[in-house]
Order: structure tokens, then C-alpha cells, then sequence
């Protein structure tokens, strides 16, 4: 058997078992996802009386932005999502 044939026989005997299968999903959507996702959801959320975010505003240096019209996500922390090892 060449060196790598016996690598490849495993791996595709591991591929057969469904609870592999499983565990290796569940890691890949938290590598992916979920993980990068958490310094997105570290910061201070706001309340609203309200209850739809109609009386929430930012107060910026330019001007007041109402909640409801605010992007969560700013274009520097998308582009890291997207090229994370960049």
C-alpha cells in the first residue's frame, strides 16, 4: 500500500458513520458561523419602551439615526467575516 492509501481508507470509513458525519457538521457551522458571529453579539443591547425600537436613536457626531434605520453590522466588521485571516 503506497503511504496516503491507508489515510484515505480510513477517512472513508469514518465518512460511513453517521455520528461522525454529525460532529463534524456541528464543528464545521461553529468554526463558521457562530464563533466569528460572538464579537458581533458582545456589545450592550438597547431597551425600548416602545416595544419596537421606534423611540431608540444613536446620537452621532452627524446627527441622530433612529434605530430602526441603523445598520448592526459596519463595513469593516463585514469585510473580517468574510476574510477572516485577512
Amino acid at each position: 500500500m503506497k503511504r496516503g492509501q491507508h489515510t484515505g481508507a480510513c477517512t472513508r470509513e469514518l465518512l460511513k458513520n453517521d455520528l461522525v458525519i454529525q460532529r463534524l457538521a456541528k464543528k464545521l457551522v461553529l468554526d463558521a458561523f457562530r464563533n466569528p458571529l460572538e464579537d458581533i453579539h458582545a456589545g450592550m443591547w438597547p431597551s425600548s419602551k416602545a416595544g419596537d425600537y421606534s423611540d431608540v436613536k444613536v446620537v452621532s457626531p452627524y446627527g441622530e439615526i433612529p434605530w430602526v434605520r441603523l445598520s448592526r453590522i459596519s463595513q469593516e466588521e463585514d469585510e473580517k467575516a468574510e476574510h477572516p485571516d485577512s
